[in-house]
């Protein structure tokens, strides 16, 4: 069970390894990361897929405080520098889709 302390919190993620081109996922609201199964099976023998439980969901180990897309967009800036990832394709639906757009 990978969880990496990143901005402080437990951020649980999961990596298909590999040495194709990273794609990270950010779930909706009200799931985790196991709403990418099928696109990890379809995606995973070409790609890195890189998954995550954001801040107040699933298996992610979070403080409590209220935070914003801004943090979660910074979460997920914080998980691909932990794996040493410079450039990733980033997927997202519903309040992952928003922290996207929150990126700088």
């Amino acid at each position: 069970m990978p969880i990496a302390e990143l901005n402080g919190q437990g951020i649980y993620f999961e990596d298909s390894g590999g040495n194709g081109r990273p794609i990270i996922l950010g779930h909706g609201f009200l799931m985790d990361h196991r709403m990418f199964d099928a696109q990890v099976a379809a995606l995973a023998p070409e790609f890195r897929v890189i998954r995550w439980d954001a801040r107040g969901f699933g298996q992610t180990r979070w403080d409590g405080k209220p935070f914003t897309p801004w943090d979660s967009a910074a979460d997920c800036v914080a998980l691909l520098d932990h794996l040493g990832i410079e450039r990733a394709v980033v997927g997202g639906m519903s309040q992952e889709a928003t922290a996207r757009c929150a990126w700088r």
